[in-house]
């Protein structure tokens, strides 16, 4: 919904949604046989921001599963606080719409291709997802795991130090 009010606000003040894959073209940005026109342009690739631009950003991309647990009527949102724990890593919320109490640990994964298709969890993450429910909330420790979904995280080697406009 909040993607949907963000297109329509952009639209009614002048933006054009081009649907497609985005290629640079140059120092132009094409979507099929079609050179996009503006004022500036804003990538907004994620994982995939060091194959599209490597003379910008080094970096590799690892998988980092986020846990989604049964945690029970009490964990249900609203009501149950989202999270960050910074000297942890970590960050979660409560249950939104049957989905489970979230919780992300900001930890080493595998390496991916963000192309490829989903990876399946990694075990690892899910126990050091327990240990720090077993640390933080203790009750939760051994709640039953509904799903994961796999982020895909860019660790940076180095970066653009100024930006410039294409």
């Amino acid at each position: 919904d909040a993607l949907s009010a963000l297109r329509e606000s952009a639209v009614a003040r002048g933006a054009e949604v081009v649907a497609g894959s985005a290629r640079r073209d140059g120092a132009r940005v094409a979507v099929g046989d079609r050179q996009l026109e503006g004022d500036c342009v804003v990538w907004a690739c994620g994982a995939w921001t060091p194959a599209l631009f490597p003379e910008l950003v080094r970096g590799t991309v690892i998988q980092q599963d986020v846990c989604y647990f049964d945690a029970g009527a009490e964990w249900r949102s609203p009501g149950a606080p989202a999270w960050g724990e910074s000297s942890r890593s970590a960050t979660g919320s409560g249950d939104f719409g049957g989905f489970g109490l979230k919780l992300g640990l900001d930890t080493p994964g595998p390496e991916i291709d963000p192309s490829s298709p989903r990876r399946p969890p990694v075990p690892e993450q899910e126990v050091e997802a327990r240990a720090y429910l077993a640390h933080r909330f203790p009750d939760l420790a051994n709640a039953p795991l509904l799903h994961t979904e796999t982020c895909q995280t860019v660790i940076l080697v180095s970066g653009l130090v100024e930006a410039r406009m294409l």
